[in-house]
């Protein structure tokens, strides 16, 4: 039988955190899934974990490759996948039991629209430990949002990762939506942006914080110096403005937080 969810997982040398995401996966109130776990070279324990885990679990597959980026090794996981619906996780990050579930319900009510969820943002840099909750709106439980005012997602960083969406499997291998390998900042933006066009609803929110996202002090992408930072960010911004151009957007409303 396939499985309704492929959640797909990539993992570079990341053995420390590492079962604590699986475990957060495997322990998930929603069965019917498959762990794609994408082995991207490691050169710790990381792959063995992987593969320790697979014995367990049938609905675990590891695939061991070089080291190529997180781009690649997802979009492998997206060729391989079987399930109607895909979901992405970071593998040093970990979610709530009924993620899953709660995406997956989301989009069974809501079929022709972009589902997504909350997170919640745990910073272990410099010594803290802050949680911080990301939600569109706090006293709703669903919003209901015309994809023309996607900024809107943008302003509350609810857009930009995969990690807290469910995407139709159909969708991307349909009309070939694949992370861009070129680039190792903002891929995610670019991936969602390009989804976003073929899907014929409106964009609905679950105010929960299903996912937990982890920030640590040692150099993650999203902690690292790129020497091209403002080139990146003036394409990334270049993409925003051409998709508020797609979807009819009321510029006006927006141009000045744009900018």
């Amino acid at each position: 039988m396939n499985p309704k969810i492929s959640i797909i997982v990539p993992v570079y040398n990341v053995d420390r955190y590492l079962e604590n995401c699986i475990n957060s996966i495997i322990n998930q109130s929603f069965y019917n899934f498959e762990l794609i776990l994408i082995d991207d070279g490691s050169e710790d324990d990381s792959g063995k974990i992987c593969d320790n885990y697979a014995k367990k679990d049938k609905r675990i597959k590891v695939i061991h490759k070089k080291n190529e980026g997180v781009s690649v090794a997802r979009n492998i996981g997206i060729d391989l996948s079987k399930g109607k619906y895909i979901m992405f996780c970071d593998s040093d990050d970990f979610v709530k039991r009924d993620w899953c579930k709660g995406l997956y319900d989301l989009q069974k009510n809501n079929l022709n629209s972009i589902c997504l969820c909350g997170f919640t943002t745990i910073n272990f840099r410099g010594n803290k430990c802050e949680y911080i909750d990301k939600v569109l709106d706090k006293n709703k439980k669903i919003n209901h949002i015309n994809i023309s005012d996607f900024f809107l997602l943008y302003e509350k960083h609810l857009i930009n990762s995969p990690c807290n969406k469910i995407y139709q499997s159909e969708i991307i291998k349909e009309n070939n939506i694949k992370f861009n390998e070129n680039i190792t900042l903002g891929e995610d933006l670019l991936f969602n942006l390009k989804y976003f066009e073929f899907v014929k609803g409106d964009i609905v929110v679950l105010n929960e914080c299903k996912y937990n996202y982890i920030l640590r002090d040692n150099e993650s992408l999203d902690n690292k110096y790129y020497k091209d930072l403002f080139g990146i960010y003036t394409m990334l911004y270049k993409s925003i403005y051409d998709h508020m151009i797609i979807f009819k957007s009321d510029i006006s409303i927006y141009i000045e937080k744009f900018y």
